[in-house]
């Protein structure tokens, strides 16, 4: 009876396949790899993608369901909006060209193409993943095959919104011994997806992150990062660039307190119950998923690590380096970006002299607080 049930319903998912060549539901990677049927076109000689390449078959449900790839950089969601690929901004000495926006993910259907400039993602050399081979599934991995072997990733299927899939991997990313793709040669995985908890979607979109609705990051994400790009969890790679992260960035007590008081340029009077900023996350430290909590407000306590998504979007940004804030200017209102009809977008909505002041500087303030506006 149960062989019978679960026929029925893999009927009843092809059948939607068939009629709109899309998955049936929001819950098409529920628990691990959707039906065959959403990506691949079953009944011919190759079993060919419904897509030109792997990103543009992945885009086909995400640019639109679950989005990632808007028409004016209107996605909020964690990772970024792809659009951003597609856009430049100049000014007098003043340089943020598309292709350093974010992952240049190949998807040619979607306009998509490979960086430029880098041959292979920023490293020590160790790993050299090259730019020809990044696309969707680089980073996540579309039939949940390699399950991280880190604790709490061996968690009971249940598809819950991105938390978890075949292995318990978060957003289905590769874990341990993942190839980074079927197009990469030599790639082998290092260290574990990282431990994080997704907020949930909204009729199978995803709402605009804010600081009560939120991804909460547990433990392991820029280990997780260095599977490609290899050295940049150790400052001695490079001390007058390479940020300490992951297991080498924990909070001193002065940061801690910063973050914990920080409002705005020049404004202290925060309270550690309410100053987490979902423009500056953190990891809590924990391995615990049931520790984490999407809705926290509170900020970093003693087991808390700066991560690599501290300061850059997983997707794509506004600004160059896949910042999430403008890394070139002083004032973050003096940014190019903000005089373009798409600016509104750049910072999820929220009009910086508003949320902060007219004299906010670097969001870098929020862990080494600046000075007066």
């Amino acid at each position: 009876m149960e062989i019978f049930s679960k026929f029925i319903v893999c009927l009843a998912v092809t059948y939607t396949l068939i009629l709109t060549g899309t998955p049936a539901n929001a819950s098409f990677h529920s628990g691990g790899v959707g039906s065959c049927n959403g990506c691949h076109v079953m009944h011919d000689s190759t079993q060919s993608l419904r897509g030109a390449d792997p990103s543009s078959t992945c885009l086909n449900c995400h640019a639109n369901n679950q989005r990632v790839f808007s028409n004016d950089g209107n996605v909020y969601s964690p990772g970024g909006d792809f659009y951003w690929l597609t856009q430049s901004f100049a000014g007098a000495t003043y340089q943020s060209p598309d292709y350093t926006h974010g992952h240049n993910v190949i998807a040619i259907d979607f306009g998509l193409v490979a960086d430029s400039m880098l041959a292979t993602a920023p490293s020590h050399g160790i790993v050299q993943y090259q730019s020809s081979w990044l696309g969707c599934q680089s980073c996540h991995d579309p039939h949940g095959r390699v399950s991280g072997s880190m604790p709490q990733q061996t968690i009971t299927r249940s598809g819950s919104y991105g938390n978890v899939a075949s292995g318990g991997n978060y957003r289905l990313l590769g874990g341990v011994s993942y190839n980074g793709g079927e197009a990469a040669s030599g790639i082998s995985f290092s260290s574990a997806a990282p431990i994080a908890k997704a907020y949930k979607p909204t009729q199978a979109d995803w709402p605009t992150e804010t600081d009560n609705n939120h991804v909460d990051y547990g433990f392991g994400m820029s280990e997780w990062c260095t599977n490609c790009h290899s050295g940049y969890d150790v400052q001695t790679h490079n001390a007058a660039f390479v940020h300490p992260s992951g297991a080498n960035g924990a909070f001193g007590s002065a940061e801690m307190a910063t973050y914990n008081s920080y409002v705005a340029t020049g404004d202290l009077s925060g309270l550690e119950i309410s100053s987490f900023n979902h423009l500056i996350p953190f990891e809590r430290g924990t391995i615990d998923r049931s520790q984490l909590d999407t809705s926290r407000t509170d900020g970093p306590s003693t087991t808390a690590k700066v991560m690599c998504l501290t300061c850059h979007r997983a997707h794509a940004s506004a600004f160059s380096a896949s910042a999430r804030w403008d890394f070139q200017v002083q004032n973050l209102l003096d940014s190019p970006v903000l005089l373009t009809p798409q600016g509104i977008h750049a910072y999820y909505g929220d009009d910086i002299s508003i949320r902060y002041n007219s004299g906010q500087g670097q969001l870098c303030e929020k862990c080494h607080a600046g000075g007066a506006p």
